[in-house]
């Protein structure tokens, strides 16, 4: 099994192309909130409805073509302890990733980054408030 995470022609699939080709929405079964690293749940959504509405929201994101200045600002979130891991538990027993930094409003779902609108985050940041997690450290 694999996961189709860019075209072969160097072109960024869209989030559409993405989300639809995983049929993420049918095979779902819950979204873990994790640390960067992937080792601590910090929130949970088990109720099928809201783990839809969330996937829903993903499909508002746009692609990002990103200067190095974004780079660098997704480069200190991710130091600062600012970006979260989304763990898509499936009914199949296998998992989707993605990380998402709600500060920057970006969400990176496989080889590429999405700007998120602000309406995402009107309809579930409080998925994402008082997350607590420890600085990277620096190596």
């Amino acid at each position: 099994m694999a996961e189709i995470v860019a075209k072969t022609n160097d072109s960024t699939m869209t989030v559409k192309e993405y989300l639809d080709m995983s049929d993420l929405n049918k095979h779902a079964k819950e979204l873990q909130v994790l640390n960067h690293v992937g080792n601590d749940v910090l929130k949970k959504l088990t109720d099928h409805a809201s783990v839809e509405s969330f996937i829903d929201g993903l499909y508002n994101a746009k692609t990002a073509d990103l200067s190095n200045k974004e780079y660098e600002a997704i480069a200190e979130a991710q130091s600062q302890g600012k970006s979260y891991q989304l763990k898509f538990n499936l009914k199949d027993g296998t998992y989707m990733g993605m990380y998402i930094i709600p500060e920057l409003k970006v969400v990176s779902m496989g080889d590429a980054y999405y700007h998120l609108p602000d309406t995402f985050f009107e309809q579930s940041g409080d998925l994402f408030s008082g997350l607590k997690q420890e600085v990277l450290p620096l190596y």
